[in-house]
């Protein structure tokens, strides 16, 4: 899949464009945590809580779901 595609292979901005800024990114991530190791912490803890609140939405989306439609419960749960 192509999520940046250039129909001129040497005109910027097609799909190695993507991969060239996030490797610039992380690696400025990487310096910034070394300059500064609390931020490591702060990224670690800011991720957790991040992915534990789309979690709790999904858990509550699904309650939701189960007590609406009861009847369809084991249909919609098999994949």
């Amino acid at each position: 899949m192509r999520i940046m595609y250039s129909a001129d292979r040497f005109r910027s901005g097609g799909f190695s464009t993507f991969f060239i800024f996030q490797g610039a990114l992380l690696v400025l991530l990487g310096v910034l945590i070394v300059m500064f190791p609390d931020l490591l912490r702060v990224m670690v803890a800011t991720f957790f809580i991040l992915i534990g609140i789309l979690v709790l939405g999904f858990g509550l989306t699904m309650r939701k779901m189960e007590r609406t439609f009861p009847d369809n419960r084991d249909q919609f749960l098999d994949l």
